[in-house]
């Protein structure tokens, strides 16, 4: 796969948001290369970073299947923008010390929290 140019539009939209993860990171290093958004008719990529993640309250979880099954978990959050998503998963990244799975592909449904009755939503990391 060829990779394009950083004058080409889909280099130069990917860019902008991972600025945008950047400076939310405030002057942590932006590790998580974001690859959930959604593209337009030309395949150029949509900037959902302001968007919301998942409606209502929730917990981000990323489990760590090459560590003994370790669980980074947010606290709960409602409304969680993708770019809440994304500076997570930025975290995780640096906790889990994986920089082998760093593309942030998708939110999914887990299960909801039998005690608290908060649904978890696994973080999709691909590499």
């Amino acid at each position: 796969m060829n990779t394009p140019n950083a004058n080409h539009p889909f280099a130069q939209a990917i860019e902008k948001m991972h600025a945008k993860i950047a400076a939310a990171l405030n002057g942590k290093r932006r590790i998580v290369i974001y690859a959930a958004y959604p593209d337009d008719a030309s395949d150029l990529p949509i900037d959902n970073l302001n968007e919301i993640a998942v409606q209502g309250e929730c917990r981000l979880i990323r489990k760590n299947h090459f560590k003994m099954g370790r669980v980074f978990m947010s606290e709960p959050v409602t409304n969680p923008t993708w770019l809440q998503v994304a500076v997570f998963a930025n975290c995780s990244i640096e906790v889990f010390c994986d920089e082998n799975h760093i593309f942030l592909e998708d939110l999914l449904i887990r299960q909801v929290d039998e005690r608290s009755a908060i649904p978890l939503y696994s973080i999709y990391m691909g590499s």
